[in-house]
């Protein structure tokens, strides 16, 4: 594991809580929100420690900005 959290298996990269939340820009509190509203990405917990895939929420964070300029 690195200094930052980030486990890395095989391709996958595992970004803590923490560390994603100051990643994508928002408080970890957004992100438990999200979590409870189903309304974020994905979470894995190893044990009692979430993580999320970095590259299925850049992909989710791209839809979520797709669909906001389309609203505009």
């Amino acid at each position: 594991m690195s200094d930052d959290g980030i486990i890395t298996i095989g391709s996958k990269r595992l970004v803590p809580r923490k560390t994603m939340a100051k990643k994508i820009r928002v408080t970890e509190f957004t992100l438990r929100r999200w979590e409870h509203d189903h309304a974020g990405p994905p979470v894995i917990y190893l044990g009692i420690r979430p993580y999320y895939d970095e590259e299925i929420t850049e992909r989710w964070l791209e839809k979520k900005f797709r669909k906001a300029e389309a609203a505009d």
